[in-house]
């Protein structure tokens, strides 16, 4: 048999995939307080659990921090995932554009939902850009703790208070995007805070 010398085994360990599959349906919750930051380079560390697309996303006093100068966004889950609902608590620290994401499929293809300027709640479509489907006034501020809750059925996404008001109920019948993954997004300079999210799936 083949003998490898302790001296020859590395602390990390490379391996190659053809492909993978993960099935069931999804019910899990994710406490950033036990989350930790995954370094695979001097200049590379992502949160565990999640991967990103621009922005600085780092865990700051066990919450997960989102900053950027233009757009970021952090995802996490399966990509197929088709209806479920979706809770996040997210707290504003500076700017105005705070978001959670939802049916991610890459960076252009996405909905977001969240606080905005103007003291706005909003649910937007990013379809290679982002417009706005609906919009209610929310007098939010800064440093405070706002728990939405996403349903998303079929082609309709509907955002709820934690005390089960639902806030905005949309029907996208326009090529709807039917799959994705969560996330937190932020835009425009804004730095915004996420204590937890869960997920479950209905489908």
């Amino acid at each position: 048999g083949l003998k490898i010398m302790p001296q020859y085994i590395a602390n990390d360990i490379t391996a190659y995939m053809d492909d993978f599959r993960i099935t069931g349906k999804p019910s899990y919750k994710i406490d950033f307080a036990s989350e930790q930051m995954e370094k695979f380079t001097l200049f590379h560390q992502e949160v565990s659990q999640f991967t990103f697309w621009n922005g600085i996303w780092i865990l700051e006093n066990g919450q997960l921090s989102g900053s950027t100068c233009d757009r970021g966004e952090a995802y996490t889950g399966s990509y197929d995932l088709k209806n479920f609902s979706f809770t996040g608590t997210l707290i504003p620290k500076t700017g105005t554009e705070h978001r959670l994401m939802t049916r991610v499929q890459g960076a252009i293809r996405s909905y977001a939902i969240g606080l905005s300027n103007d003291h706005k709640l909003v649910l937007e479509k990013n379809n290679n850009g982002f417009t706005t489907l609906s919009e209610i006034d929310y007098p939010w501020e800064y440093n405070m703790h706002y728990t939405f809750e996403i349903v998303c059925d079929g082609a309709t996404i509907s955002v709820m208070a934690m005390d089960g008001k639902t806030l905005i109920n949309y029907t996208d019948q326009d090529q709807p995007w039917l799959h994705g993954c969560i996330g937190a997004g932020v835009r425009e300079g804004s730095r915004c805070h996420y204590t937890d999210f869960s997920i479950k799936s209905f489908d």
